[in-house]
């Protein structure tokens, strides 16, 4: 389980470097368009295609699963925090695998979006032409880390259920509040 675990956080961890990447550069671009525009009067061509068909995918998608990891999502748990550690283990477990489902769909209908996009030669219409695979290739990274980290955590969870001596509550991070 260790080793599992340790390769699903360095794939969080190298996708999320990416989407830090990805802020840096709409800051950069932006900044620069913006100063070129006003002290110019030469804005750079094709930046806000860039940074809207490219760079905020990327952003988002590649940091889901980290986001998830270090529990930045949004939580409404004024019942759930009064759960016994196994009944948290339950709804937590189901609701990864429910959850693991949802993205798989969205990871799947992400890949043949991609996918046809680079078999068709897809571009975008605007000042500049983009591939429209760049903008579309973010999605089932992003979410097929989620959905490992999703199945990996449910895992993790009807283990701890079952009795597995290896995982404790704290692992779990459901034997406290949120």
């Amino acid at each position: 389980m260790k080793a599992i675990e340790s390769i699903i956080r360095k794939l969080e961890i190298t996708l999320n470097y990416i989407s830090c990447i990805g802020i840096f550069a709409m800051m950069v671009l932006l900044s620069f368009d913006t100063a070129g525009r006003y002290l110019f009067n030469k804005p750079i061509q094709g930046s806000y295609e860039i940074t809207e068909l490219v760079l905020m995918i990327a952003v988002v998608f590649l940091a889901l699963s980290n986001c998830f990891k270090i529990g930045d999502q949004v939580k409404i748990d004024f019942v759930y925090g009064k759960f016994s550690p196994k009944v948290k283990a339950v709804f937590d477990g189901i609701m990864y695998l429910f959850c693991m489902a949802v993205f798989s769909l969205v990871g799947y209908l992400g890949w043949e979006l991609a996918y046809d996009a680079l078999r068709l030669h897809e571009m975008t219409f605007g000042v500049i032409s983009l591939p429209m695979v760049l903008s579309y290739i973010w999605i089932p990274l992003g979410v097929g880390v989620l959905v490992l980290r999703l199945l990996f955590e449910s895992i993790k969870r009807f283990a701890f259920l079952f009795g597995a001596k290896s995982i404790e509550v704290e692992e779990l991070d459901i034997g406290g509040s949120h």
